[in-house]
């Protein structure tokens, strides 16, 4: 069994009901515990994998490591590891100017 640190963000917390805590896993990858997240949340479907690999626009990071760079979601978690898990984010635009546009009854 690997024990690991893991926080959520954003619209994630909200779904799962939690920001952080202790996760223990069979399955030393990310992937498999992704889905004991994932099993655990009751949710009935898996919003992180998707068809076999991560949903799109999420983000899995590995001791402040993208797991991208590292052996995506078949990267091998130990005791101890953290992983902090982003899910979509959007918003607003800074630094662009305001476009006024004109009714011109046409």
């Amino acid at each position: 069994m690997v024990r690991v640190r893991v926080r959520v963000f954003a619209s994630l917390r909200e779904r799962l009901g939690w920001k952080e805590k202790e996760v223990e896993v069979e399955a030393a990858t990310v992937e498999g515990l992704l889905k004991k997240i994932e099993d655990e949340s009751g949710a009935g479907h898996h919003i992180i994998i998707h068809e076999g690999g991560l949903s799109p626009h999420y983000r899995v990071f590995l001791n402040d490591k993208d797991i991208g760079s590292l052996n995506g979601l078949e990267t091998r978690i130990r005791s101890g590891d953290s992983v902090l898990i982003f899910p979509p984010i959007s918003g607003g635009c800074f630094g662009i100017k305001r476009i006024g546009i004109q009714n011109t009854g046409k």
